[in-house]
């Protein structure tokens, strides 16, 4: 997410509260990174922010994160193991019924 940004600088403060990213050739921070946040400021965009999963877990209960999750894991495709040898998809006996 920060990756792209064009900055030169990385300012974190004593405290340890925040780190800042400031841009190539000075002026205001155009990201701002702390616990649970991360606020992009680009210099000709929109301001965006941005929740980090470890404050979603936080804030919402490791419970209720992982039913989502659960959830989310339902609607996904399943993953069929294929035969190494002929590259069929294999039965629930787990063997080729071609190739053993």
């Amino acid at each position: 997410m920060v990756r792209d940004l064009d900055f030169e600088h990385v300012y974190i403060p004593e405290s340890r509260a925040f780190i800042a990213l400031e841009p190539r050739g000075g002026g205001a921070a155009i990201a701002y990174i702390s616990h649970g946040y991360i606020a992009l400021h680009p210099r000709d965009g929109e301001n965006t922010w941005v929740e980090l999963p470890s404050h979603q877990l936080r804030a919402k209960g490791f419970a209720e994160v992982a039913t989502e999750v659960a959830a989310a894991s339902k609607n996904a495709e399943p993953v069929v193991a294929t035969c190494p040898e002929c590259f069929t998809n294999l039965p629930a006996t787990g063997r080729c019924d071609y190739c053993y």
